[in-house]
This record gives C-alpha cells, structure tokens and sequence, in this order.
C-alpha cells in the first residue's frame, strides 16, 4: 500500500515528535504558562481598575425623580468619588 506524500510527512513528523521529547514538552508547557501569565495579567489589571474611584462633580438641580435615581445609581455603582459642592458651596 503506497504512502501519499500527505502521509508520509505526517508519519515522518510524528516519529520526529515522538523522539524529541524536549519539543513534545514544550508544545504542551508553553501554552499552559502563557495562559497562565495572561490570566495574572488580566486579573492585576482589571483590581488595578476596580480600586480606582473617579472624581465627579455631581450638580442635581432639578430634585426630580430621574436625578435623584441617577444619583443613586452613581453612589451604589461604587465606580465614582462623588462630590456635590464647588469649593466649599452646595
């Protein structure tokens, strides 16, 4: 049974595989440590956001009940510094 050239490479790069065992290593440890190395990355990143309170000048005018849910929404988000004065007058 003759051996297609699409076969032969495939047997002939498994052999190859199979004998190096550094390279068989490295295909299956290299992956796992840059998923590993991304993950840390991302989780030091998005605390790095989550610690950071943005400053915001909030100036609720009209007292109607749209603003005050907004105000509410924006307190309990946890996401803003929120200030209601403008140097020192409400």
């Amino acid at each position: 049974m003759p051996m297609t050239p699409l076969k032969s490479l495939i047997y002939k790069d498994g052999l190859l595989l199979i004998r190096d065992k550094a390279g068989l290593c490295m295909m299956f440890l290299m992956p796992m440590l840059l998923v590993m190395i991304m993950a840390y990355l991302q989780d030091s990143t998005f605390n790095l956001v989550q610690e950071t309170r943005i400053p915001l000048l909030l100036l609720n005018n009209d007292k109607d009940s749209l603003g005050i849910a907004i105000e509410r929404q924006m307190e309990t988000s946890g996401i803003f510094a929120i200030s209601r004065d403008i140097d020192g007058q409400a």
